[in-house]
């Protein structure tokens, strides 16, 4: 983690408080409570039902005080809001093991405690320093664990101790806390000091031979440093203090080097493994950035680009080591994001090209790397690049217009950043077309880059054509009559680059709170579910976010989108826009998107090269066969509690069996191990249960619990044609450059081509009847997008809230029911 990452909250877990102290906080992620009480994620994992609380007294151990600390902060890991109740619990039960803390004498017990707490009370500081007294009380903690950190450092280093030699990570698990809270209070030069307080003792260690350069966090320090300065807009000392990173990491890989000169096989691998050591994939892009407000377009656009050739070196030696193995019997979740955050450098290059004017190179960065473990999963494509002709193609053969959106964001603490959405449009026919949206800026839209200079070269010298026709200057004639042919080339003939239209528009808040707001009134009409910059802005009605998404992401391309309804738009969304029920985005008529245009979603462009090649591996069958499961009988959870039933789900399967001409699993015949036994070979699954981002829920048996995950769907070899996920959040999940990584997910790399999921808990007699005219409308040879689309229109007459039909999307290919 780097301070980059900082931001006014915190979302940091805490496996254990034996773990890592905290280096940096996280930016705040934006969380939705269920619209539903029988949320079952969230009786799971609230803190006053959660079973690691146990009464605090004078009798509990100082271990188990540090257990409950940690089961604290690991709440903030589940994508749930924490209740008011719970927040009191928290605070209640922190308190108390405070209290008891203070009667420690220990020194190594003080500093692992009061650091535990610390962490916690930062991974919870999105609300917990709204309390009173709650911030100084995380700072004391933070205080006194540094102390603490420093007597022992201090100790050692008198006593020529030679326990950093033995344990060269000491130094960094003691990264003074107490810099990060001085970073929240945006008290950075009081950061600053703490930073360069432990460099000065780090380099006391070097100077007396207690550690080599290889085992001190340097590296991070000059970056935690460098990520400070460039906050506060201090660009030039930012740069200073981010290359002294870049300097200390390749100290690091030359010690490296030397240190394993003949231990491997050939350079390459001890290259490899040096890097995977010590290599950063963060600091050329801060480098970059800072370099980037300097107007340092070339040294920037270096250190983009060389970072990029770093990730692509990773990646191609992460899929030749860690990933070439049969995915069976693995818990595989696909979290290459965990280890790889290359949005920043992608984000950086698209923003170098469009300043360039070059739309269409920053089109394929959008796509650089996107669904790469998708994509590898599917087919073990390892490429991460896509070209522009192959973009076309896809485009062609889909039938489809693709929109691409962009969210870019700079480093979290950048305030000269301007946000911004880049929006892409590639027509069947092979154009491209480009708006450039600035948020938070007064509302206008300026036309097309008109090319005023070749416009003028054109005129003047048609006009001087005629006067020197007319004067008889027959090579003059010549001459000016090429430059208009030239010119009127330029203008008229279709050109690879397209020009952009710039849009700007002013928003409360960011592109993100707007995405969430959005998704939160759809879904739940709940007011404490919308964030508070945008409750009191335009966004306090119903309907005013979805007019507010409309306008900023379909109105600057409305003229480039098929006028024929039937005709199909691909959305490949990004950042949270993975939320937006586009469905129901709404024009300055009164219509949803969803009246005019047939709409299915893809994690990115390239991804439809893949389902479409799972699509073409279909073989026509004379007959389908159907798995359908509805309202199985509920497994208890991890509270004991047994999931709350599903009566109208049951009606839902026994119509949809009886359209599909088999028999549906109810009850307790629905379980788990008979949905593993008959999902190979069924041609269309249709599952109405609970579900969860990680989860499916059925029937459980003596050899299944009832929960069928993702890890087990990821290793399955599915013949399916769709898949319906009639369940509650079945389109929700982690975000990540690779698309969402929820429960969906593990189909598509499963060989499945089509999938429908919802984006939140549907009401029950609504489901029912959009899911019946959906399959009723296959049955009539609608491709899949015409279907559904069908579905929700005939949902919305007697349903016409979007809380009702707008939550069900598409993933993947339409083709068709074979």
């Amino acid at each position: 983690m780097k301070l980059y990452q900082l931001a006014t909250a915190a979302v940091i877990t805490l496996a254990s408080i034996f773990s890592n102290p905290i280096e940096s906080l996280n930016n705040k992620k934006l969380t939705i409570s269920s619209a539903s009480a029988q949320d079952w994620r969230y009786q799971e994992h609230s803190w006053i039902n959660n079973s690691n609380r146990i009464e605090i007294t004078e009798y509990t151990s100082i271990n188990e005080m540090n257990w409950v600390v940690g089961s604290i902060s690991d709440l903030t890991q589940w994508n749930i809001n924490i209740s008011e109740e719970d927040k009191k619990a928290i605070v209640e039960d922190l308190e108390k093991i405070e209290s008891y803390y203070l009667e420690l004498n220990d020194s190594e017990q003080r500093r692992l405690s009061y650091g535990g707490l610390c962490f916690t009370y930062m991974a919870h500081s999105n609300w917990i320093f709204e309390i009173d007294n709650i911030l100084d009380k995380a700072k004391n903690s933070c205080k006194i664990s540094l102390i603490e950190s420093k007597n022992k450092i201090n100790y050692n280093l008198s006593q020529n101790n030679k326990y950093y030699k033995n344990d060269g990570k000491f130094l960094e698990l003691e990264v003074p806390k107490i810099a990060h809270i001085h970073v929240y209070e945006k008290e950075y030069n009081k950061a600053v000091d703490y930073f360069k307080e432990v460099i000065e003792i780090q380099n006391r260690l070097i100077q007396n031979k207690q550690i080599g350069i290889d085992k001190t966090s340097l590296d991070d320090l000059y970056s935690n440093i460098g990520e400070i300065y460039f906050t506060i807009g201090d660009y030039k000392q930012s740069t200073h203090f981010l290359r002294k990173t870049i300097q200390v990491i390749d100290e690091k890989l030359n010690y490296c080097y030397k240190l394993y000169e003949s231990k491997f096989n050939s350079e390459e691998e001890r290259r490899n493994h040096c890097k995977s050591v010590y290599g950063s994939k963060y600091n050329l892009t801060q480098l970059a950035y800072s370099l980037l407000r300097q107007n340092n377009i070339i040294e920037s656009e270096k250190a983009l680009l060389e970072n990029l050739n770093n990730y692509e070196e990773d990646w191609q030696r992460q899929t030749k080591h860690d990933f070439l193995y049969d995915l069976k019997g693995f818990d595989f979740h696909g979290h290459f994001d965990a280890d790889y955050d290359f949005d920043l450098f992608t984000y950086g290059l698209q923003e170098l090209r469009i300043k360039e004017k070059r739309y269409t190179d920053a089109l394929l960065f959008s796509e650089y790397g996107r669904t790469r473990v998708l994509s590898y999963l599917i087919s073990r494509h390892t490429e991460l690049y896509i070209n522009l002709d192959e973009i076309k193609n896809i485009a062609k053969e889909q039938n489809a217009t693709l929109i691409k959106y962009s969210t870019p964001t700079s480093l979290s603490l950048d305030q000269d950043y301007e946000p911004k959405v880049y929006i892409w449009v590639v027509k069947p026919t092979g154009e491209v077309h480009f708006a450039n949206v600035n948020l938070n800026q007064k509302e206008s839209v300026s036309a097309a880059n008109i090319p005023i200079i070749p416009i003028l070269i054109l005129i003047i010298g048609t006009g001087l054509t005629v006067y020197f026709l007319r004067n008889r200057k027959p090579y003059l004639i010549a001459g000016l009559t090429l430059t208009a042919i030239a010119t009127a080339t330029t203008l008229f003939i279709p050109q690879n680059n397209p020009v952009a239209t710039n849009v700007n528009y002013n928003i409360d808040g960011s592109i993100a709170d707007l995405s969430h707001n959005t998704f939160a009134t759809v879904r739940g009409r709940n007011s404490q579910e919308v964030t508070e910059n945008l409750k009191e802005g335009t966004c306090h009605k119903d309907d005013d976010c979805l007019q507010q998404l409309h306008k900023i992401l379909i109105d600057p391309i409305a003229q480039h989108l098929p006028s024929n309804p039937e005709e199909e738009i691909v959305i490949i969304p990004d950042g949270e826009l993975f939320k937006v029920p586009f469905a129901a985005l709404k024009n300055n008529n009164n219509q949803y998107l969803i009246e005019n245009h047939t709409l299915r979603v893809a994690p990115s462009i390239q991804l439809l090269k893949f389902t479409a090649q799972q699509q073409a591996k279909q073989t026509p069958k004379t007959s389908q066969t159907a798995l359908i499961v509805g309202n199985p009988e509920m497994p208890r959870g991890n509270n004991n509690q047994r999931l709350a039933a599903l009566p109208g789900t049951q009606q839902e399967a026994y119509a949809i069996a009886e359209l599909l001409d088999t028999t549906p699993l109810i009850g307790e015949r629905a379980t788990e191990w008979r949905v593993k036994n008959n999902i190979d070979d069924a041609d269309i699954i249709h599952f109405a249960t609970h579900g969860d981002p990680t989860s499916l829920v059925f029937a459980s048996s003596r050899s299944n619990d009832g929960f069928l995950r993702d890890g087990e769907i990821y290793g399955l070899d599915l013949q399916a044609n769709l898949v319906v996920l009639s369940a509650c959040e079945t389109g929700l999940g982690e975000i990540t450059s690779d698309g969402i990584v929820g429960i969906s997910r593990p189909f598509i790399a499963a060989g499945v081509p089509s999938v429908v999921m919802s984006l939140w808990l549907v009401p029950d007699a609504a489901t029912s009847e959009l899911m019946i005219d959906f399959h009723k409308n296959l049955q009539t040879g609608q491709n899949k997008a015409q279907a559904l689309r069908q579905a929700m229109l005939s949902t919305m007459k007697t349903n016409p809230e979007p809380v009702n039909w707008a939550g069900f999307i598409l993933v993947g290919e339409s083709d068709p029911i074979q």
